[in-house]
């Protein structure tokens, strides 16, 4: 179960470029204490002419595979179709990481526990909800449990991750924790606006502390460990549209940000010159937009569908040429 499990999230997380909106069920079970969100609207890829481009290579990648077909046939549960939405909420705290997976979906609650349970992992009922427990979990010197745990929270609503987070969303599902104001809001900002989005609350201090290997990282380091909160998304479309804004400590922070941003897409340029989407690549950074208003900085590149296809389909024949 959980090699199922570990693969659905390689093929969400392949399907990042394509998804979109909010699922304010899902995000209404976020644990308490999140600081950092991930939403994806599956379904709505699944309707875009990326999202289609995409789905045509995980079928591809998938339909010889014989330990995936037979999973899909004993649980009639196939992620390719069948998943609607995503929610990722994480705390953010390397030091007591709780981070959760909420998946709106078309389940067969019975069969993926039957299916469960031959792979030798192990049915809880938690409140009235029941778990599966994977076989690998282990505690860590600290006394953290570190188990996996998928638990079906309604026929359509499952959520996966750490034991305790996992029965941390079960006890709370009946009166959710309220998410951080600012958070909340920047939420309901970008998710209305963008095909898939993020927001960030987790200053980059807490993320970037050991990011000083030379001088050039340390200064690159300081400036990003000195923001505050961020967000960004993706808007599909015949052109797709990536954003991503930043909230600095200062005016001053805001300005050094988008210089170095700009630095690094020199660096990008010089070496993609001689690469056969380089015209499709200068373009898109050519035409990027990097702007400042106080101390948040904004950027925008938008990039042609067709483009953003060659290039996805470029990236793909490298990585085969390379494994081979």
């Amino acid at each position: 179960m959980f090699r199922f499990f570990s693969l659905s999230a390689l093929l969400l997380a392949g399907s990042v470029s394509l998804l979109a909106d909010v699922d304010m069920s899902l995000l209404n079970l976020a644990p308490s204490g999140t600081r950092a969100v991930f939403g994806a609207d599956v379904a709505a890829a699944r309707t875009s002419p990326f999202g289609q481009f995409v789905l045509m290579h995980i079928d591809q990648a998938t339909n010889n595979d014989t330990n995936f077909q037979n999973f899909i046939q004993e649980t009639g549960f196939d992620p390719r179709q069948d998943v609607q939405s995503v929610v990722a909420a994480s705390n953010g705290d390397k030091a007591a990481p709780q981070n959760a997976i909420l998946v709106r979906a078309m389940f067969d609650q019975s069969a993926l526990e039957a299916t469960a349970q031959s792979m030798g992992d192990t049915i809880q009922n938690y409140q009235g909800v029941d778990m599966i427990l994977f076989k690998n979990g282990k505690a860590t010197s600290t006394g953290q449990n570190h188990q996996g745990a998928v638990a079906f929270l309604t026929s359509d609503i499952l959520v996966a991750g750490d034991l305790p987070t996992v029965t941390q969303v079960i006890a709370n599902r009946a009166a959710p924790p309220n998410l951080d104001p600012t958070l909340l809001s920047q939420i309901q900002k970008v998710g209305a606006n963008n095909s898939i989005w993020f927001v960030s609350i987790v200053p980059g201090a807490d993320l970037l502390a050991h990011m000083a290997s030379n001088a050039q990282q340390a200064q690159n380091g300081r400036v990003l460990q000195s923001i505050l909160a961020s967000s960004g998304g993706v808007s599909l479309g015949d052109q797709v549209s990536f954003s991503f804004d930043a909230i600095e400590r200062s005016e001053q922070d805001a300005t050094s940000l988008s210089d170095v941003v700009r630095f690094a897409t020199g660096m990008v340029q010089m070496q993609t010159d001689k690469s056969p989407n380089a015209a499709i690549v200068n373009n898109a950074l050519n035409n990027m937009i990097v702007s400042i208003n106080g101390s948040t900085v904004h950027i925008g590149v938008t990039i042609p569908e067709q483009d953003l296809e060659q290039l996805a389909q470029s990236m793909h024949s490298g990585r085969r040429k390379t494994v081979n």
